[in-house]
């Protein structure tokens, strides 16, 4: 929901007291009052994450059940074969 108050953030100017989920399977709404601190955090964690993808500074994390669909698999180096 941070993420979302972010957005509202940039869009409106100011970041939303509450947000809610609905639930339809269940008719049910639960509130989600949004804090200025987590929302920072969450900020500051997606800023880190885009550093570190435009820096390609991330290690892979082969695994078999991973790689079998990966798209890359033909040019990567660091693929699982097999389980």
């Amino acid at each position: 929901m941070n993420v979302y108050a972010l957005g509202v953030e940039k869009q409106y100017g100011e970041l939303p007291v509450n947000a809610s989920l609905f639930y339809l399977k269940h008719d049910k709404i639960v509130d989600n009052p949004i804090e200025e601190s987590q929302v920072k955090s969450v900020k500051e964690e997606i800023g880190e994450t885009v550093k570190s993808i435009l820096s390609e500074d991330f290690e892979a994390t082969p695994s078999y059940q991973t790689c079998r669909n990966c798209e890359y698999w033909s040019i990567c180096n660091k693929k699982e074969n097999e389980e």
